[in-house]
């Protein structure tokens, strides 16, 4: 038996004892691009979180769902960047609005992962482009996690929006894709 619930499914098993199990929500974007223009620096600045606006609600939209504005949440990485918040109480979700500088999932500006990658490209291993892009006191082993967490992004990302292809043009050096 399957019952609807703000767009996720609750499947109830006969068989099973305990409370029904939600599935995951979606697919639908609870994080959406906010096309600003602007460099962090700059986004950080004039404040630009101010002037974001969401038009339509995504789950809802012809309207009619009470989308309002919920707020922002701070971003660690740059100081002071804080991201516009929506929430629709009708479909029981919040929507942010994540400038087109700052990286998604990862922390800092997108130039930054930008420029981790391009070394790790460049690099003769991973060891070696943990050793270029952290001088600090994190260690080779958690600097090597932290380049693997940002390539592995990546690589994530280009599959999405470029499909399998998109690996083999990366492994090239990202020269394919245009």
């Amino acid at each position: 038996m399957i019952l609807l619930r703000s767009l996720c499914e609750i499947r109830i098993d006969p068989q099973k004892s305990g409370p029904p199990r939600l599935q995951p929500c979606g697919p639908w974007p609870v994080q959406l691009r906010y096309q600003t223009g602007l460099t962090s620096d700059e986004y950080v600045s004039r404040e630009a979180w101010r002037e974001a606006t969401l038009e339509r609600c995504p789950l809802h939209p012809r309207g009619g769902c009470g989308l309002a504005r919920h707020g922002t949440y701070e971003r660690k990485h740059p100081p002071g960047a804080h991201v516009a918040r929506w929430r629709c109480p009708e479909g029981h979700c919040t929507f942010s609005l994540l400038p087109d500088c700052l990286a998604a999932r990862l922390p800092g500006a997108l130039v930054e992962l930008e420029a981790v990658i391009a070394v790790a490209e460049q690099a003769t291993s991973v060891e070696a482009a943990a050793n270029a892009v952290r001088t600090d006191d994190i260690g080779l082993v958690g600097a090597i996690r932290w380049v693997l967490r940002r390539r592995n992004a990546v690589h994530a990302n280009l599959l999405v929006l470029k499909g399998p292809d998109a690996i083999n043009a990366y492994a090239k050096g990202l020269k394919d894709l245009g």
